[in-house]
């Protein structure tokens, strides 16, 4: 899943649960995944059946500057996490600001969700859950990694370079 850097916090705060999530298909048995997760003690996890995954239709835009946009439009992913971003993402707004939240959410479906660039998550029946998302690094750890793959390469370019000059003033 690629996030652009700005939108990180948001996308975490609306995916919740599932970003943690274990997508298993037809050909896996879910009762060893329950049974592993059940002895090792490490903690909770959703596990989502990729059969069972609907296509869903995307909320329609509203004209307002304040709403960026919507949230699986905001994110890159491939193969079948493709759907499943869909899925998860495709009734949620991603909105500048609480006051926006508050202002558009009244006027939307049920089904619908809208998340500020603070990680703020607004639905419709009324429920707002906020405060420090812990598992926004999950959301960012692609691009941290990519981050640092390119400052290796170019300080590698910088050492060669810097060899290069050595070389020729010994020579």
């Amino acid at each position: 899943l690629e996030t652009p850097v700005a939108f990180e916090t948001a996308i975490s705060a609306a995916l919740g649960d599932p970003l943690d999530a274990l997508l298993y298909d037809q050909n896996s048995d879910p009762e060893k995944i329950l049974s592993y997760l059940e002895s090792d003690e490490s903690g909770r996890t959703m596990l989502i059946p990729l059969e069972q995954l609907r296509p869903v239709e995307k909320i329609k835009l509203q004209k307002n500057s304040n709403i960026i946009g919507i949230a699986s439009d905001l994110v890159k992913a491939g193969g079948e996490a493709k759907s499943l971003i869909s899925v998860l993402l495709g009734q949620v707004l991603v909105v500048k600001d609480r006051r926006t939240a508050r202002e558009i959410i009244r006027d939307l479906p049920f089904t619908t969700k809208v998340v500020t660039l603070k990680g703020e998550v607004f639905t419709s029946d009324g429920v707002i859950i906020a405060g420090k998302e812990s598992r926004s690094s999950v959301i960012s750890r692609p691009r941290q990694k990519k981050d640092l793959e390119d400052r290796i390469h170019d300080l590698d370019q910088v050492k060669a370079e810097t060899q290069k000059k050595l070389d020729s003033l010994f020579s």
